[in-house]
């Protein structure tokens, strides 16, 4: 079966409400994973809407002090 394969930023998907698979209020509310931790969420979905994989993408803390 056909898969395509996507990518979006949290930042399309708060302030221009561009799909993504999950919630994005999942994160905070549910994982407690603050959002600007995560750079992007990358999906593969089959054609009839089946999702195959989600890969979130976080920014990594560049903080010396921890």
């Amino acid at each position: 079966m056909k898969t395509t394969t996507k990518k979006v930023t949290i930042e399309d998907v708060v302030m221009n409400d561009a799909y993504c698979p999950i919630p994005v209020d999942v994160f905070p509310n549910l994982m407690g994973i603050n959002l600007v931790s995560v750079d992007s969420v990358e999906y593969t979905k089959q054609e009839d809407g089946q999702l195959v994989s989600m890969t979130v993408n976080f920014i990594p803390n560049n903080d010396k002090s921890e």
